[in-house]
């Protein structure tokens, strides 16, 4: 009987992640829109002459689409950033950062990377412009964001442009 118990409590133990995963799965775009937004980000971009890094991430801070043309290096964990942010604020990456009274100055792709403690209890925020959210009808689905452009209100216009051009798409 404590044999078959135990049999019995392991199945449901085996049974149970899959039931909560599928409660719980994070809410997105499609990854063709998530493509065009970001490709759309990188393309304004780079008619300026920005060398950037763009990422889509879902509601869950997960990687959709994640492009970089010629951009440094520490772009790309960057633009990863600024959209974990917006995605988990729900606000601009650049209103947060006025939120926490961090006050951008500009910065260049030759600037060394700039470090943050702990932010609000996790590292991974970042006050830095340039990470949007993606919502459809006040529902939080993603985030967009750039990084590698002159300043934050260029990064922040790049990834504008990619949120822009899927807008009238999200429904």
């Amino acid at each position: 009987m404590i044999r078959m118990r135990s049999l019995l409590t392991f199945a449901l133990l085996l049974l149970m992640p899959a039931s909560v995963n599928a409660a719980q799965a994070p809410k997105s775009i499609p990854f063709d829109l998530a493509m065009e937004a970001a490709r759309t980000a990188l393309d304004n971009c780079k008619a300026s002459g920005y060398k950037v890094s763009v990422t889509v991430l879902d509601s869950d801070t997960k990687a959709i689409v994640t492009l970089r043309d010629g951009a440094g290096a520490n772009s790309l964990d960057a633009a990863r950033r600024k959209a974990y942010t917006a995605a988990k604020s729900g606000m601009s990456s650049m209103s947060f950062g006025k939120s926490i009274g961090f006050v951008s100055t500009r910065r260049t792709p030759n600037d060394p990377p700039t470090q943050f403690g702990v932010i609000n209890g996790d590292p991974e925020l970042i006050p830095f412009g340039g990470g949007l959210p993606i919502k459809i009808g006040g529902e939080l689905m993603g985030a967009i964001a750039t990084s590698g452009a002159p300043g934050p209100d260029k990064d922040e216009a790049c990834s504008q442009a990619g949120l822009t051009k899927i807008s009238d798409r999200l429904k």
